[in-house]
């Protein structure tokens, strides 16, 4: 198996078998917007934070402005530079230049020069050069380039460099590279998109080529976080989900707890779904203050607009959060992939015990069927991972009767489906609340009424119109 080195981007370590082969060459290629200079940055920066010298080479952009792009991910470059950990080689005045006579004397064996030079004074083990467009743009004979281009990664290779090459690939179109050549001179292709879908820009990964090392087909979502870089979100089968545990924990109210047989299993996932005002919500407030820490994910209403809607049944969110015990985390729901990394940093970071996602049904109207089940996967590994006990609320229609809209993929990564409704009884409309199902545990059980009230909320049999 080749040696790799791992790369520093979350999650795309296990796409790609476990890093970039070492000493080989690796074309990323992509659309404009695609974050090919961010992959190859933080390529670099994995490689300073490993003690592994880095040096990137601009043809497009200066160095200056590169610098302080890079910095805003977090990377003290300008410190690295001082203790020769990372160097710039600048070609851009030459390749970018205005007039033909700028580039005529420049060749890709000037290039190899300027390279040896930096490698030399910093010992580098990780080069990347963006991009290879605004070199091989100039050329008209695509053989002389190719061989031009064939040369210089030989003798990258030869200084037993692991080496990254960024190209544009042309929007909509198949060809990997604006001239057609780059794939041809690199050992591994990684293929960043970039689509318009809707009204919404969306971001793949895939691995095309990595020859001689096994890796994941297809493509995988990622997004672009500051401070974070290049994050690929996860996927049902990136990894081995734990199961729940054996014991039992409280959702917040002892005759929820006898509704479901004992509670929820620990680590499980339970899923409240509910039309409108069905108590959703007051139902995560119940969960939240049960056993702290608690990481509280609100996605269709503020911080504020949680804490003001359950104050009045008796759960203070707000002194759970100043005393450590509840942290919010506020989420636009029209980003789903920044949902899924911010999520599952937060939980990396907080290690909480419970994990409240309250109003993924906004995330489900605004996304696409493809987009929405394809998080769904991804949270249902981020949930299961951290190992926490998780409740998520959904809305769900019409206002009254049985639901006819619970998404499939939903369904499937519960644990636990709790269903809320509202329900007509002649004299009045009440909350009800139902197992649904329940993996391992109660099944079937007897609606009950879900009564509210300023000590928190409590469940009563339902009393039918006399």
């Amino acid at each position: 198996m080749l040696p790799r080195l791992e790369t520093g981007i979350p999650g795309f370590d296990v796409v790609s078998g476990g890093g970039l082969p070492r000493g080989r060459a690796t074309l990323v290629s992509g659309e404009a917007g695609a974050a090919k200079t961010v992959f190859a940055a933080q390529f670099l920066a994995e490689g300073v934070r490993r003690g592994q010298p880095a040096v990137f080479v601009s043809l497009e952009e200066p160095a200056e402005e590169l610098r302080a792009n890079l910095s805003t991910l977090g990377w003290p470059i300008a410190e690295w530079e001082r203790e020769e950990l990372w160097s710039f080689v600048d070609a851009s005045p030459v390749v970018v230049g205005d007039t033909a006579e700028a580039f005529s004397d420049y060749s890709l064996e000037t290039l190899s020069a300027q390279i040896g030079r930096a490698v030399d004074a910093t010992g580098a083990v990780r080069l990347a050069i963006d991009s290879l467009d605004a070199v091989l743009l100039r050329y008209a004979e695509t053989e002389i380039v190719r061989g031009q281009l064939r040369r210089l990664v030989a003798e990258l290779r030869r200084l037993g460099l692991t080496v990254v090459l960024t190209a544009e690939s042309p929007e909509g179109e198949p060809r990997l590279t604006m001239t057609g050549v780059g794939q041809f001179v690199a050992d591994n292709v990684v293929v960043l998109r970039n689509r318009l879908e809707g009204e919404r820009r969306r971001r793949t990964v895939e691995v095309l080529k990595m020859r001689g090392a096994g890796h994941r087909g297809g493509e995988h979502p990622f997004t672009v976080q500051p401070g974070r870089g290049v994050v690929v979100l996860p996927g049902r089968g990136d990894r081995p989900l734990p199961l729940p545990a054996s014991d039992r924990v409280s959702l917040g109210t002892a005759q929820l707890d006898e509704l479901c047989g004992g509670g929820a299993y620990r680590g499980s996932v339970v899923l409240a779904a509910g039309p409108p005002a069905s108590g959703k919500t007051l139902l995560a407030a119940a969960f939240a203050a049960a056993g702290p820490p608690t990481l509280f994910v609100a996605l269709d209403q503020t911080r504020e607009q949680v804490v003001h809607a359950t104050c009045a049944a008796g759960y203070r969110l707000d002194e759970a959060e100043r005393a450590g015990k509840l942290r919010f985390l506020r989420v636009r729901p029209e980003a789903p992939e920044e949902l899924l990394a911010t999520v599952q940093h937060a939980a990396d970071e907080l290690r909480p015990a419970r994990i409240v996602l309250d109003g993924l049904g906004a995330v489900q109207r605004t996304a696409t069927r493809v987009v929405f089940e394809e998080l769904v996967r991804g949270l249902e590994a981020v949930l299961r991972s951290s190992s926490a006990t998780c409740l998520v609320t959904t809305t769900t229609q019409p206002l009254l009767g049985s639901p006819v809209d619970l998404d499939p993929e939903l369904l499937a990564a519960a644990d636990c489906i709790l269903l809320l409704r509202h329900q007509d009884l002649g004299h009045r409309l009440a909350r009800t609340v139902t197992v649904l199902g329940m993996r391992g545990g109660a099944n079937g059980q007897a609606v009950r009424e879900l009564q509210i009230g300023s000590s928190g909320l409590r469940l009563a049999p339902v009393t039918p119109a006399g």
